[in-house]
């Protein structure tokens, strides 16, 4: 239907009638993923929810069109899994996703009752990557967003703290993997976390290089932010809803927060 549609073609309306059943209905349990339309660049992937589905149009390379934001990664469907089994609860707040790449984790806050969703990137084609999955998730389904999702630039180097202040929690996934991006990321953490109100931002990410992951925690504890490791990426820490790359290292979720003045004391 997505791939249909994309290139211009009408859809019949009894054609139309038993897609919204099918997407409505709830996903084996045994399923992972669903991919359709294929090429030998991208795919339409369904991620099983318990009711309905969540449809992204991804590449299949890890690397495309000099980016890595086209595809989910692993911490992103670790983190999803620890959000859809009620770890955390995001309903009625106001989430922006920082490097939303395919907006999985965000579209799933909006799918789990938040009241607003921001998903940012820096990357033109990742926006626009970001649009249309908004798009193909919010339009024909029957289980849409109950919440506001919109998709903005973010520049991690020149920061919007308006964009920041307008938010309640943050979450992200797999951005902790180039040290030279560690700066601007806690930087763009602090500054969130430094407002008025007492906040929460979210990282998961995959343990490639213990040299990287030191580096963004001693950055963490140089900026004044408290934070809490979580292994996520264990056998049995979530229930396996989706399909896991093996082999690719332990997943770490870190529950941020800014240390108060009786912390400091």
């Amino acid at each position: 239907m997505a791939v249909a549609e994309s290139q211009g073609h009408d859809i019949a309306d009894d054609l139309t009638l038993a897609y919204v059943e099918l997407v409505s209905s709830q996903p084996a349990g045994n399923v992972c993923a669903v991919y359709e339309g294929m090429d030998s660049e991208v795919a339409y992937v369904s991620y099983p929810l318990a009711q309905g589905w969540l449809t992204l149009r991804e590449e299949l390379a890890k690397i495309s069109k000099g980016t890595t934001g086209l595809v989910t990664w692993e911490a992103a469907l670790r983190f999803g899994e620890f959000l859809l089994d009620g770890r955390l609860d995001v309903s009625g707040k106001r989430v922006l996703e920082l490097g939303a790449g395919t907006g999985f984790l965000g579209l799933l806050a909006a799918r789990q009752g938040a009241e607003s969703v921001m998903l940012t990137d820096v990357d033109q084609g990742v926006l626009a990557r970001l649009r249309e999955n908004v798009a193909i998730n919010d339009s024909g389904q029957p289980h849409g967003f109950g919440s506001s999702v919109t998709v903005c630039r973010l520049d991690w180097n020149h920061l919007d703290l308006p964009l920041l202040a307008a938010c309640d929690l943050v979450m992200c996934a797999d951005v902790v993997y180039d040290p030279s991006l560690i700066s601007p990321l806690v930087a763009t953490l602090a500054a969130f976390l430094n407002g008025e109100k007492l906040k929460e931002a979210w990282v998961a990410l995959t343990v490639r290089r213990e040299g990287t992951l030191d580096m963004f925690l001693e950055a963490l504890r140089l900026a004044g932010i408290v934070f809490d490791r979580i292994h996520i990426g264990k056998v049995g820490a979530v229930p396996e809803l989706f399909c896991h790359e093996e082999g690719c290292g332990d997943v770490v979720l870190i529950k941020m927060s800014m240390r108060t003045c009786h912390q400091i004391l």
